[in-house]
């Protein structure tokens, strides 16, 4: 049987919608400023942005970042100063590899990064696969990563909910479905609602699911050979798989929500859930509990 260990109250989170542009790293910093600071404004103590947030969704290596770089400084300075969270979505750069990564920087500077493990198939061009699924210690809150399309694999909400996770935050670069025929399957295909498919994991592995998207529409240019239309949106999902708050934006235009989570929730859910439990998560993953039950840190260059 696990051991539920006595939650802390509640955390303010802050989830935005930004639009970030491809190849404009300066001005995509720029604009997270901004956003972090109406987020601090409303007490937020933990702000996510999008998959890729600062370098924008790109395929090209050149606009890749170092997660030790001036920019991912700036973010941490300002996460520092505040004394609050943040986590950022670029392409990184790390030694001859690049990835789909998703930072974590608290009050004591630079915590880690979560590396996207299932990539889309333009992704696997040029991207690696990230081989973890750290957990992020958010002051006493304990924080797992699914970017994109991770959060469609039900194994890893299991893996980070029974290595202690209570919140699972998910940047995603979404679109709206260019073959929907009319308004009504338009807005059938957006962000917003895949929430069918979390709300069932959220409730079975008695998680917050944390989601966020990009946001706006950008037409083809030197860089990119494709028309991307995302469908912005953010929305927050409760243990018991209950929508607490979301976005109501249909229209790409960037959007912040701010949600307050008792997390005592989580520790009452898990308490009464049979299943989670009981359920033998070592026979089915193995070594990836014990291996995988650490706080993310920086591996050593």
């Amino acid at each position: 049987m696990i051991s539920v260990k006595k939650t802390k109250g509640n955390i303010r989170i802050a989830t935005i919608s930004s639009k970030n542009l491809v190849g404009c790293a300066q001005e995509n910093l720029e604009n997270h400023i901004n956003w972090i600071k109406k987020a601090i404004a409303s007490g937020a103590q933990f702000v996510g942005f999008p998959e890729c947030s600062l370098t924008g969704y790109t395929k090209q290596k050149n606009d890749a970042l170092s997660i030790k770089g001036k920019k991912i400084d700036v973010i941490s300075n300002i996460a520092k100063q505040s004394k609050i969270y943040i986590s950022v979505g670029l392409i990184e750069k790390r030694h001859k590899n690049y990835f789909n990564s998703h930072v974590v920087v608290g009050p004591m500077g630079l915590i880690g990064a979560m590396r996207k493990i299932n990539l889309t198939p333009g992704e696997r061009i040029f991207l690696a696969s990230g081989k973890d699924l750290p957990i992020f210690n958010i002051g006493t809150v304990k924080l797992g990563i699914t970017i994109c399309s991770d959060s469609r694999c039900f194994e890893n909400y299991r893996i980070l909910a029974y290595n202690g996770a209570e919140i699972i935050f998910a940047p995603f670069a979404t679109q709206d479905n260019p073959v929907a025929k009319d308004e009504k399957s338009q807005k059938a295909s957006t962000f917003e609602n895949v929430d069918y498919l979390r709300k069932h994991f959220a409730s079975e592995c008695c998680i917050y699911f944390v989601a966020c998207n990009n946001a706006g529409k950008f037409k083809k240019n030197n860089k990119e050979e494709k028309i991307y239309n995302f469908s912005s949106g953010a929305f927050v999902i409760n243990p018991n798989g209950k929508v607490i708050n979301r976005s109501r934006i249909r229209d790409n235009k960037e959007v912040m929500i701010v949600t307050d989570l008792d997390l005592n929730c989580v520790e009452l859910k898990r308490k009464k859930s049979f299943f989670f439990n009981y359920f033998k998560a070592s026979f089915y993953y193995g070594s990836k509990i014990n291996k995988l039950n650490k706080l993310a840190r920086l591996t050593p260059d």
